[in-house]
């Protein structure tokens, strides 16, 4: 549902295939080494240039801001990483529609900007900046996601979407809200809002109850 791992401090797709598309993107965007290399600053090709290192994906200039002219490399990666993600969507949203005569409806758990914000490489490295390819595809019936993971204790906590509702509802796109909260029956000590008594189960699966209500979900 987004960048394996990337919560435990890994980044990928240091690989051949995705290299390649990101050239081939790159080519695309700014359809001349010239223009390449003048908005990275430096010497580079379109068919030559690398995926950014982690270090340099990890830098930014407070609050997870990329610099446009000192990191335009990261931040081009950034969005082709998410229009790659975007495309995987499509294409199995157009394999359904194909294979069932557009008789079954296609969702997809994507545009979780809210819920990695606080993660200090969530957004730009987990894939889900694409979320305007998607919400203009036809061929997505809805978005999913469960409720926020960060804040779900109770008495102390609330309840939040990962998704921007509002920008789902402008794009027609209907949404549906998991909840998937932790009650007083769960055995291990994961967090993520666990209970410890009936009353505070019941009191926080009403208030995911609302959540869903008052976000038009």
């Amino acid at each position: 549902w987004f960048h394996w791992v990337l919560m435990e401090e890994y980044l990928y797709a240091y690989n051949p295939q995705t290299t390649a598309r990101f050239r081939d993107w790159l080519g695309t965007r700014y359809g001349n080494d010239t223009a390449l290399a003048n908005a990275w600053q430096r010497d580079v090709r379109c068919e030559s240039a690398t995926i950014p290192d982690a270090l340099a994906r990890r830098a930014h200039d407070g609050q997870g801001f990329r610099s446009p002219t000192r990191q335009r490399d990261v931040i081009d990666y950034g969005l082709f990483f998410g229009d790659l993600m975007a495309g995987v969507i499509s294409e199995v949203a157009a394999t359904v529609k194909s294979a069932t005569g557009g008789k079954k409806l296609y969702g997809t758990f994507y545009g979780y900007l809210l819920e990695l914000a606080y993660h200090p490489d969530g957004i730009q490295n987990s894939g889900h900046l694409g979320l305007r390819r998607v919400l203009a595809d036809p061929n997505v019936d809805f978005l999913a996601s469960p409720g926020s993971y960060a804040r779900r204790l109770p008495a102390t906590g609330h309840s939040m979407s990962m998704v921007p509702p509002a920008t789902l509802r402008l794009a027609g796109k209907p949404f549906f809200h998991e909840n998937d909260l932790r009650t007083h029956v769960l055995f291990d000590d994961a967090g993520y809002g666990r209970c410890d008594t009936t009353f505070e189960s019941a009191s926080l699966q009403r208030r995911e109850f609302a959540q869903a209500l008052v976000s038009g979900h």
